[in-house]
């Protein structure tokens, strides 16, 4: 590989990790707005409320139990599969910046020795 398809390599992966941080980023924002959206919506689920007028019963208490039981999977979902969800797109988002320094770091050593070997020359 000669320096110059080097560099040119170094700059194209800090392009490619810099496109799948922005794609993270943006993962991340729909995520987070769902989750909101998702945590608005959960009232809903003990909507209508049953009362001794409106509903009672062995149908009634059924029928809680389920809506408790959809409460209980709506939790779930909405604190711990998707707080786990951001959490690993956050973790990847912080590998990936440790990356693109990384490279940065490469590319500007590279071009540095690059410039000494042409004053070199010269």
């Amino acid at each position: 590989m000669t320096i110059l398809s080097y560099l040119s390599y170094l700059v194209s992966k800090q392009y490619e990790k810099r496109e799948q941080l922005l794609r993270l980023n943006v993962a991340q924002s729909s995520l987070d707005a769902l989750q909101g959206e998702f945590l608005q919506s959960q009232s809903t689920l003990k909507n209508p409320e049953l009362t001794q007028r409106t509903w009672h019963g062995d149908r009634a208490r059924r029928f809680e139990e389920a809506r408790d039981d959809l409460l209980y999977s709506y939790k779930d979902i909405s604190y711990t599969q998707l707080d786990q969800a951001l959490t690993t797109i956050e973790q990847k988002a912080s590998s990936l910046q440790a990356e693109i320094q990384s490279l940065e770091t490469h590319i500007f050593n590279e071009r540095e020795r690059l410039e000494r070997e042409r004053r070199e020359e010269v």
